[in-house]
């Protein structure tokens, strides 16, 4: 559970974590940095920068947490072989089963609450 692991390692809000890219997330350091959110308004899916300075932030990630972020991104890449075209490349770090972002009011929640299978995976 790739998604669960990053938040509660972390601590970062579960938008943060569904607007991150592999660009990111620098594993052979293990840092990332938050440089976007992604929420619903009326809702449609919208990308938004951090509101404050404080928000956008560079974190350092533990070596298990890295470790489980190098085996989902390996799955990831694997899941996009058998997408082909289909795969909408957005270089999320989270997806849909097509490479598109996910809703965040059906993702991961730090409450354990229901996630879908992609960002469990």
């Amino acid at each position: 559970m790739p998604a669960y692991r990053l938040l509660a390692a972390t601590g970062m809000r579960r938008g943060e974590v569904l607007g991150l890219r592999w660009t990111d997330v620098d594993l052979a350091v293990g840092r990332l940095t938050i440089n976007r959110s992604l929420t619903v308004v009326d809702g449609a899916l919208v990308w938004s920068s951090p509101k404050t300075a404080r928000s956008r932030r560079s974190l350092s990630l533990d070596p298990e947490t890295v470790a489980v972020l190098r085996s989902h991104k390996l799955r990831q890449a694997e899941e996009r072989l058998v997408a082909g075209p289909a795969w909408v490349g957005e270089d999320l770090v989270f997806c849909n089963e097509l490479g598109g972002p996910l809703q965040p009011t059906s993702s991961p929640a730090p409450s354990g609450g229901p996630s879908p299978a992609r960002a469990c995976r």
